[in-house]
């Protein structure tokens, strides 16, 4: 056991707070994002997804357990940490306020917080972080290898192959200048940064390293123990990413259109740099769209298609983020009771 478990405390009382003001940001961002993409709009493509609409939110659950997986396993199993199916709780709130809330951030902020109340500040926040890190990285890799290997071996316009290229290119690039800066000390390097543009004074950057240098060691790879201790949890954000992709051809699947092999290669790589781009916005609305419909364009299948997997994704997510608000409130809303009811025994 390490010094940083031994002096564990447990998480702020705000945390419950803050947790719950995502919570209600992320339903009035969903009622906004349904307005915006339409009722109507979300009704037609649910209806013409029919009865596999259940399938596809089952993978979908399966899916936060394998990433609730991956984050039980970046929060160690030392010392004082929280139970699974408080982890899942966290990340079923993160991921529904991610998705109805521009840039995808909020939510985590929101998850590391749900996360102290059963669990140390530092720890809560080193394993979001590593476990975003993880997440990136997986992405990236993807792009990386699988970008390249499609300009190669798709026949696609000569434009879009070199896209391809770049962004294979830029992935490695990112990787590679994300490991070196992890090994440096993200968080110290951060501090580093606005210490350099003198946006904070040279006495609180120290006090700020100080504080911070616990979660910087954190996030840098074990050096120690079971090789497959320490990449399991990368793995459950694998197998996360691979049904997601699976979940987008279904999709198409239930629609009518069986994709082919190489158009969800393509949807796994260059989909993902028209994700990152689409993920200024909430939901990606109008980006996704138009990105996906152009990338399916240039694969020769019919543009309408790239629109129906977007429409039917967005349905299915804004069905899960709805779903996982209300098991949420009424979750808090519970605890709530059952304190009061202590309280007055």
């Amino acid at each position: 056991m390490t010094e940083t478990d031994n002096h564990e405390t447990a998480g702020p009382r705000w945390t419950r707070w803050i947790t719950l003001a995502g919570v209600v940001i992320a339903v009035v961002a969903l009622v906004t994002t349904v307005a915006l993409v339409g009722p109507v709009t979300l009704w037609q493509q649910l209806r013409m997804i029919g009865p596999g609409f259940i399938v596809i939110l089952l993978l979908e659950a399966v899916v936060t357990l394998c990433d609730s997986a991956a984050l039980s396993g970046f929060l160690g199993h030392q010392g004082r940490r929280p139970s699974f199916f408080t982890v899942v709780r966290a990340q079923v709130t993160g991921r529904a306020v991610n998705a109805v809330t521009p840039l995808g951030s909020l939510g985590e902020a929101a998850k590391a917080t749900a996360l102290m109340t059963a669990t140390s500040s530092q720890r809560a926040i080193a394993a979001v972080i590593r476990y975003n890190l993880a997440s990136a990285g997986v992405k990236l890799t993807t792009i990386g290898i699988g970008a390249p290997l499609c300009g190669w071996l798709l026949d696609v316009p000569h434009g879009l192959r070199i896209a391809l290229f770049i962004g294979g290119g830029t992935a490695l690039f990112i990787i590679a200048l994300g490991m070196w800066v992890i090994h440096r000390g993200l968080l110290a390097t951060l501090v580093a940064t606005v210490r350099g543009s003198r946006i904070i004074s040279p006495a609180r950057a120290t006090a700020w390293r100080k504080k911070l240098a616990p979660i910087d060691q954190q996030l840098r790879p074990p050096k120690h123990g079971p090789r497959l201790a320490r990449w399991y949890p990368t793995g459950w954000i694998v197998a996360s990413r691979i049904l997601s992709i699976s979940s987008a051809w279904c999709v198409l699947a239930f629609s009518g259109h069986i994709a082919s092999i190489g158009t969800m290669a393509a949807v796994a790589t260059a989909g993902q740099m028209i994700g990152i781009a689409a993920s200024i916005v909430p939901m990606g609305i109008g980006i996704g769209e138009g990105g996906t419909a152009a990338l399916f364009a240039a694969l020769g299948e019919a543009p309408t298609l790239g629109v129906v997997m977007i429409l039917g994704s967005r349905v299915t997510t804004l069905a899960y983020a709805a779903i996982g608000l209300v098991l949420l409130l009424s979750a808090s809303a519970a605890d709530t009771l059952r304190k009061r009811g202590t309280r007055t025994m």
